[in-house]
């Protein structure tokens, strides 16, 4: 089988790659979804696409709370809200397999001079 990749096609793919649209709380999508490993994450806020719906990590639940690292948390969240997207939440037809992830870039925004 010959994979159809050209310009006009990946274009395509790529536009259908949209957000989850959904009133469940990305930490209730996670755990029903991903039991195994995502019962119970430290998290409260929306599903992160923009600044006002931020994943929040919240500090207190953490085993050790004072100094937390959240990277590794923040890119395993990352990769199942991906599988949420190109899996879960489409028709069977629709859905991707083979995904790999690799992370390009982080940095913390600030607002109002503190870190966010």
């Amino acid at each position: 089988m010959e994979w159809d990749t050209s310009p006009e096609r990946m274009a395509a793919l790529h536009q259908s790659i949209r957000p989850v649209l959904t009133d469940v709380p990305l930490r209730q999508a996670l755990s029903e979804d991903f039991p195994q490993d995502c019962a119970n994450l430290p998290i409260a806020g929306g599903w992160g696409y923009t600044q006002r719906e931020a994943i929040i990590f919240v500090r207190r639940q953490f085993p050790r709370p004072s100094a937390p690292s959240f990277a590794g948390l923040e890119y395993h969240i990352a990769q199942k809200i991906i599988y949420e997207e190109l899996i879960i939440f489409r028709k069977q037809e629709d859905r991707f397999s083979g995904i790999d992830v690799q992370q390009k870039s982080q940095e913390p925004i600030t607002e109002d001079g503190r870190d966010t």
